[in-house]
């Protein structure tokens, strides 16, 4: 297998960029599935983990030469990076790029799992010098400077934006934890895991991703 990821940010995870992208794998249906199983973002990081580690790509080509930034995956903002990065190793490139770009690896669940089980590498970078920085989503750009303390104050939720919204159905389809009334655009927030699947795939860009405090009002 040849690993092929994007140079993008993730709403969830942080960044997506070569451990995440064999996630791809998985047959689409049951990602939802596997979103719901893993619950909370430092599970599904393990999981992304073991899923890459049974995949063993022999080669990871990132494109960055145009990439994503914001709230990536899908509603993120496109932007000109120039960078392309080449590695056996997808834990060592993901680790170099997160660097390149002022982030620290600690603030990326894959990587600070990746480095708790001692699966980063030694490496060395060979060719033109990367450094650059990045936007992260607004679901972390925040709580990464703001702790544990008041996360659950300040945690981002998916939230209709009215006026966008087609009623599609698409979000509700794709929800794992079945908390989206598409026809009511209301969102279950108990049953709500935050994995913002419904964020990541609405074509219209109507799921928002507000705080919980002011989301309650609304």
């Amino acid at each position: 297998v040849v690993n092929l990821p994007k140079l993008k940010t993730h709403s969830q995870m942080v960044m997506t960029l070569g451990v995440k992208n064999t996630f791809g794998c998985i047959v689409g249906i049951e990602k939802s599935s596997w979103h719901l199983r893993a619950g909370t973002d430092e599970n599904f990081a393990k999981l992304l983990i073991d899923v890459h580690k049974v995949v063993s790509p022999i080669l990871t080509v990132l494109d960055g030469v145009w990439g994503m930034e914001g709230n990536g995956p899908s509603n993120g903002e496109k932007r000109f990076f120039g960078v392309l990065a080449i590695s056996r190793n997808a834990f060592a490139l993901d680790d170099a790029i997160v660097r390149s770009l002022g982030v620290s690896p600690d603030d990326v669940f894959v990587l600070k799992e990746a480095r708790k089980r001692g699966l980063i590498p030694d490496y060395e970078i060979a060719g033109d010098d990367f450094k650059s920085t990045i936007k992260l989503p607004t679901t972390r750009s925040f709580l990464n400077r703001a702790g544990k303390i008041i996360e659950p104050l300040i945690t981002r939720v998916p939230h209709f934006d009215k006026k966008k919204c087609v009623k599609c159905g698409i979000c509700e389809e794709k929800c794992p934890a079945e908390a989206i009334d598409v026809k009511a655009q209301k969102i279950n927030y108990e049953r709500c895991i935050r994995c913002y699947v419904c964020h990541e795939v609405c074509p219209e860009n109507a799921m928002k991703l507000v705080r919980r405090v002011f989301s309650l009002g609304r």
